[in-house]
């Protein structure tokens, strides 16, 4: 699946969320950036497979908000993306809410690309670069009792995967 194939994929399945498309896209534009600059530095990471798989990271949000991780990824693999299902399957809540369910499998981010979409993700407030403790505390307000629960876990990972990324980057991302 190429960039524009993707787009139309995202904005059928979520024409009804605009929010949820700028979010992608901004998601996809910075993931882009900093996939480029990582392989600039010599690192093995495919910037147009991470720009893809950031723009559809939230497609599941077209039938669900807390499981779009799953539900993208079940989407992504009826089409065959299998390899793009797996990515975004690898963002968000999705490895707390397995852990929770006892559902096996590891579903942390493992790849470059990977790691750069989760990280992504979480810089944006919509389509609103933030820093990360302003993202957590923004969804500390938002977010219920019960669904915060789950996403305060994901916490130390995004800071781990941000001293990452800047390592690669032989920068820090602003």
């Amino acid at each position: 699946m190429n960039y524009k194939e993707a787009e139309r994929l995202l904005i059928r399945t979520n024409k009804k969320q605009p929010n949820v498309i700028r979010h992608c896209k901004a998601v996809s534009k910075l993931a882009y950036s900093i996939a480029k600059q990582i392989k600039k530095n010599g690192y093995d990471v495919d910037p147009e497979k991470t720009r893809i798989a950031a723009l559809l990271h939230d497609i599941g949000r077209a039938i669900s908000h807390e499981n779009h991780e799953f539900e993208g990824a079940k989407m992504l693999r009826k089409i065959g993306e299998k390899e793009l299902a797996d990515m975004i399957l690898r963002h968000g809540c999705s490895a707390v809410i397995a852990k929770d369910l006892c559902i096996p499998g590891d579903f942390e981010p493992k790849t470059i690309e990977e790691k750069i979409v989760a990280y992504c993700d979480g810089r944006f407030d919509t389509d609103k670069l933030v820093t990360l403790k302003q993202r957590y505390a923004l969804l500390k307000k938002r977010a219920t009792k019960e669904r915060w629960k789950t996403i305060v876990k994901t916490k130390p990972r995004a800071f781990r995967t941000e001293k990452e990324i800047n390592k690669m980057m032989k920068t820090k991302v602003s």
